[in-house]
């Protein structure tokens, strides 16, 4: 780092011919220690401030890591009086936060900026300045952000527009303070783990058998039935939608977030094809309402056909089901829609003789669905992504079909009679009347679900023909046994429950965010980084341009080094113009050895530059 003047086209005094200059006085050098025992208060703001700093991070931290609002369910979770106290009062605390650390980031930039200030001697030998430069240096190098510009346009050289840069960077970070707290004071929805205690198993009491009318069923069926209807016609949202197939209480574990655990899994595949019904059966009246019988493949404990009414909507029943193994079963559903289309169904058309044709009914529409169900050990998984979850509760399964009560007639028949169940309660959730098998129209649209539409129950009478047409597609079908299936999956866990266990999940809650509190430590960790650099940068400064004494510009030691016969001859000039500040403020002065001995501040051509082993000081 270069420090060889830049000399204006004047003779200099050359001191080295000079006899005074023999005299000056020399003593020991003033480096960076001495400077720092002169000027006490700087290491004194500056661990203050640091000190101060740190412990409003340690505050910060501390609070960002408590729950303000713990949920009912949850286990080990408390508030303290003081913490909720601070929550009320989190915008005062924001406050005196800030403003505290605001004052502590100031005391660490004090030891910066004196430091930067000590940088006017080494920059005064390089150069000449008026003294409105001079001023403009002082003035950034002691955290003025206005002088800033100015200051930097007049740098000519690396070093001084590095100590300029350093300080106002600095001082730009310091005005910072209050977004950085109120950023990491800011409350939002956080990831929180907490534990919880949740029954597990479950099971259903009977085996399903389809009769007209329909016999007593399971509680756990009467459940699902009712949950289904709710989640259908939109009364309540169907919870957990997304692990539907899974055996486990989603309208419980709802609350509780993101969760991984073991659980019983519903394996669902269906296989549709058109299906050709016969509608050659006579008509008969039920309590007023026209029906008539179609025949099923269903075993001995069921009826060997189903009631149908005569009305244009859709219906569905069970024609047979088959076990496939010791927890699989696949169960035949039979979909019609009376004056109304299936999609891939076959059109039955009634003969024109016929008295259902002459009642009303133009086409049949049905559509058969093979539900393959199977139910294995497996891990249910609420993350948005598999990567997400984490090993949490694998030891710990909400259901396995080991503690699963399975169904029976005497005596437990086996878990395929419950996968029976499963792919057969699109036929039960709807409601009989008569005796009949329960008719369907299209209920509204589930904003939640892709603005799917379910089937709802269908309960009008005969007096309101006409009746509308209604046009069913694969994915509502699908939809329809999938979201009747799951409403069972959910009913099921609340029977024959087991001990209850402990399970672990992360759930949003409101609250500080740990990861914002390090921002904190971002300005102090740069206003070390000053301090350093400021310190390189006024050691080398004044070593290269041969100042052997470190001090600081105020006005002390501006006065000390002026008092010269060669400045009082520009100041006396100067009060001889009209405008003597104006005139003042333009006198260009350099640092170095004066014509009349000492070493100080004068015009250029009455001064030259410092030699090793002098003192960069006036000692007049």
């Amino acid at each position: 780092m270069s420090c060889t003047p830049k000399l204006d086209d004047h003779t200099a005094y050359d001191p080295l011919n000079d006899d005074k200059s023999s005299q000056m006085h020399r003593g020991p050098r003033k480096g960076l220690l001495s400077f720092t025992a002169d000027n006490v208060t700087i290491p004194l703001a500056f661990f203050i401030g640091t000190g101060g700093a740190i412990a409003c991070f340690c505050f910060t931290y501390w609070l960002s890591n408590q729950i303000f609002d713990c949920p009912d369910w949850a286990l080990d979770c408390s508030v303290s009086s003081f913490v909720t106290t601070l929550h009320d009062e989190i915008a005062l605390v924001q406050g005196i936060t800030s403003t505290i650390y605001g004052i502590c980031m100031s005391c660490m930039a004090y030891a910066t900026y004196q430091l930067a200030e000590t940088t006017i001697w080494p920059t005064l030998t390089q150069r000449t300045f008026d003294l409105d430069t001079i001023d403009r240096y002082l003035s950034t190098t002691r955290g003025s952000i206005a002088s800033a510009p100015l200051a930097v346009l007049h740098s000519r050289r690396f070093n001084k527009l590095a100590v300029l840069l350093a300080v106002t960077i600095l001082s730009l970070l310091l005005k910072a303070d209050a977004t950085v707290v109120g950023y990491a004071f800011n409350i939002g929805t956080v990831p929180t783990t907490l534990t919880s205690s949740q029954k597990t198993q479950g099971g259903i009491g009977l085996a399903f058998r389809q009769m007209n009318p329909p016999p007593s069923l399971p509680g756990a069926v009467t459940v699902a039935i009712t949950n289904y209807q709710t989640w259908a016609y939109n009364q309540v949202e169907e919870p957990m939608w997304q692990q539907r197939e899974f055996m486990i209480d989603r309208r419980q574990l709802l609350a509780l977030g993101n969760f991984t655990a073991k659980a019983v899994k519903v394996d669902m595949k269906q296989n549709c094809s058109a299906w050709r019904t016969d509608l050659s059966g006579e008509l008969h009246r039920v309590n007023g309402d026209k029906q008539w019988k179609v025949a099923t493949n269903m075993d001995k404990f069921s009826d060997s056909s189903v009631s149908l009414r005569l009305h244009s909507e859709l219906t569905v029943w069970v024609d047979h089901y088959r076990k496939n193994g010791d927890a699989s079963a696949t169960t035949r559903l039979v979909f019609a829609a009376i004056n109304g289309d299936i999609e891939g169904g076959y059109l039955n058309i009634p003969p024109s003789e016929s008295e259902m044709y002459t009642d009303g009914v133009e086409a049949i529409s049905t559509l058969a669905c093979d539900v393959n169900v199977q139910l294995v050990d497996s891990s249910v998984c609420t993350y948005p992504t598999p990567d997400l979850c984490p090993s949490w509760n694998q030891d710990k399964p909400l259901s396995d079909l080991t503690n699963l009560k399975s169904p029976g007639r005497m005596g437990p028949i086996g878990h395929w009679q419950t996968a029976v169940w499963l792919g057969a309660m699109a036929s039960l959730v709807g409601i009989s009347v008569s005796g009949a098998q329960p008719l369907f129209e299209a209920g509204p649209a589930l904003s939640s679900q892709n603005n799917i539409t379910l089937p709802i129950p269908w309960t009008s009478d005969v007096s309101q023909r006409p009746y509308p047409a209604y046009s069913w597609t694969h994915s509502q079908l699908n939809a329809f046994v999938n979201t009747s299936a799951g409403a069972l999956t959910t009913a099921i866990t609340k029977r024959w429950e087991s001990d209850p266990i402990t399970i672990q999940s992360s759930k949003l809650l409101n609250r500080m965010q740990t990861s914002r509190s390090y921002l904190m430590l971002l300005p102090v960790a740069m206003t070390l980084a000053s301090l350093a650099a400021m310190l390189v940068l006024t050691k080398t400064m004044h070593r290269s341009c041969k100042v052997d004494v470190i001090r600081l510009g105020n006005t002390t030691e501006m006065i000390d080094s002026t008092q010269s016969l060669d400045m009082a001859d520009v100041v006396e000039q100067a009060r001889k113009s009209l405008d003597t500040r104006k005139a003042l403020s333009k006198v260009r002065v350099r640092y170095g050895f004066l014509a009349q001995g000492g070493i100080g501040l004068a015009e250029t051509t009455k001064v030259t530059a410092l030699r090793r082993g002098v003192l960069g000081r006036d000692y007049l």
